[in-house]
């Protein structure tokens, strides 16, 4: 039995809760099962939406050292013997203060701290320019790079062909979405009128406080589809020629599929990976939105011009694209947890 410390809300999105539920479904068809622990209880729907058990330890999300007492005490309760930590707010001091009671899997996007683990894993595209083999030694298991991207089942086969026109195009800016990039990306694609003809796919994060705002574009403009509570999103991407999205697991997401992508960032932890992608070839990267929204506009008008008038070019993208993740990290991770 895998236990997973994590949380999903408004500001932190729910990201780290999706992959980790990639990989408790990875567990499961493994024939181990899995549980989430969260600080409160804003993921329980998601969580129980996918028949997992939740337990909630009426903490702070963002001040993990001040849980550390009770989650030991539970730790010893349940006898816990395997814990994967997800969370930005996760300090060595409360890694090594459980790794004293409990095996560690640490979920590790920042490399800002040798961590305490039995295993630590880091599937963004840049991670494999970092110093993992060197700074730990021999002190933990790594799995590092694209090839342990924990996406869910539904994307380990998922292979499209490039339509020669394309018709419809995915928009997905997050589970948050705080800044409404949702609704400004459509005013702004559909005021340019050079896009009439294309059909846009808006997915609507659980978290977003624009829903209202999104259902009125629906009804403003009829080439716009809304998309809320989604549970088969490779479905979804299946139907498009070409992406426009936020930062994050998405883009892996976007790669399995191999669907051309121009993406945009608005959270720190979003940069490298995005701007390792378009140094490699793999998408476009319009730049960071809390900077210069104006700037990242004009930048994905211009290059969704360019990707929908370039069959070659979207063939080329789509290829390296695949080959990048091949969507069966979660499957990989599973089988490192098991081992431990």
């Amino acid at each position: 039995m895998l236990y997973i410390r994590g949380d999903v809300n408004a500001e932190i999105g729910s990201g780290h809760i999706m992959r980790c539920l990639a990989i408790a479904g990875a567990l499961r068809k493994k024939g181990e099962d899995a549980a989430f622990i969260t600080a409160d209880r804003q993921g329980e729907r998601l969580i129980t939406g996918n028949n997992f058990s939740m337990i909630c330890l009426d903490t702070s999300w963002n001040n993990l050292e001040e849980e550390i007492e009770k989650l030991v005490a539970l730790i010893q309760e349940r006898k816990i013997g395997k814990l994967l930590v997800d969370s930005y707010f996760a300090t060595e001091e409360y890694i090594k203060s459980l790794h004293r009671f409990t095996k560690i899997i640490f979920m590790d996007d920042l490399k800002e701290a040798v961590y305490s683990a039995d295993l630590v894993i880091n599937y963004n595209i840049y991670a494999l320019k970092l110093s993992y083999a060197e700074q730990y030694s021999n002190t933990a298991r790594l799995l590092v790079g694209p090839a342990y991207t924990p996406l869910r089942e539904e994307f380990g086969n998922v292979r499209r062909i490039q339509r020669k026109k394309p018709k419809d195009v995915l928009i997905t800016t997050g589970g948050s979405d705080y800044c409404n990039m949702a609704g400004v990306l459509i005013e702004c694609l559909e005021e340019s009128r050079l896009f009439t003809r294309l059909k846009f796919h808006v997915i609507v994060g659980a978290f977003s406080p624009y829903k209202e705002e999104s259902e009125k574009l629906k009804g403003k403009y009829n080439n716009v589809c809304l998309y809320q509570n989604v549970t088969r999103m490779s479905e979804i991407m299946n139907q498009c020629d070409v992406a426009i999205s936020a930062g994050g697991t998405t883009l892996y997401e976007l790669c399995a599929c191999g669907i051309p992508a121009i993406c945009f960032t608005f959270a720190d932890n979003q940069i490298l990976g995005a701007k390792e992608m378009q140094n490699q070839g793999i998408l476009y990267y319009a730049g960071d939105i809390r900077e210069n929204k104006k700037g990242c506009l004009d930048f994905i008008i211009g290059k969704l011009q360019l990707l929908i008038h370039d069959y070659n070019l979207r063939e080329s993208l789509t290829a390296r694209m695949v080959q990048l993740v091949d969507g069966r990290g979660a499957d990989k991770i599973a089988q490192e947890i098991m081992s431990l």
